[in-house]
């Protein structure tokens, strides 16, 4: 190869690389796995309900591990079955509840509306190096009987100015038989509220 040549595949070669670690660079800092909460929720859950009622499946408050401030984004359930579906995903705060809720059933703002007082994801900051008094409600149906494993759920937010998510293992089993129960309500509202 002669040296204009080899001199011009150089030059196309370092105009390629200065185009695309821009790109690279700000796809990373749009989002990138960093995990800033314990990998696992600490529970195992086994929930029985009907098909097509309101379930609810719940997060005690996650301790932020990182040092910067934590802003979630959203909670979705990894690998979710083709028949569950999503209705809600909630915020709680712990100091309005006085509970957490693990597992429960039915909308929980409609059936104990003074207890629990639904906030979106995003709109509480869980400081470094603390644990926040706010907790996540997944609220969803499931349309068909059987048995269905919710491992783990993926939790996107931001920190340090950064996009970013991690898996959160929460080993919960849902088992789904029969129709829905009659009525407007699954479950006694004194079998949910707590006050």
């Amino acid at each position: 190869m002669n040296l204009q040549r080899y001199r011009t595949v150089v030059l196309i070669c370092a105009l390629a690389a200065l185009l695309m670690c821009p790109a690279c660079a700000s796809s990373q800092a749009l989002e990138s796995q960093l995990p800033v909460f314990p990998l696992t929720a600490g529970t195992n859950s086994v929930l029985r309900d009907n098909m097509s009622e309101m379930i609810d499946v719940g997060l005690y408050p996650l301790p932020n591990l990182s040092g910067s401030p934590v802003r979630l984004k959203s909670v979705t359930i990894a690998s979710q079955p083709p028949e569950l579906r999503i209705l809600n995903v909630r915020a709680y705060n712990y100091d309005e509840t006085k509970t957490v809720v693990i597992g429960s059933e039915g909308d929980l703002p409609t059936e104990c509306p003074h207890q629990y007082k639904p906030y979106p994801v995003g709109s509480f900051i869980t400081p470094a190096h603390s644990t926040s008094s706010w907790f996540i409600v997944i609220a969803f149906t499931i349309s068909k009987p059987g048995r269905y494993d919710l491992r783990r759920l993926r939790i996107d937010y931001t920190t340090g100015g950064r996009q970013s998510w991690q898996y959160l293992e929460i080993d919960t089993t849902v088992v789904i038989h029969g129709p829905p129960e009659p009525g407007p309500t699954p479950v006694p509202t004194t079998a949910v509220c707590d006050f």
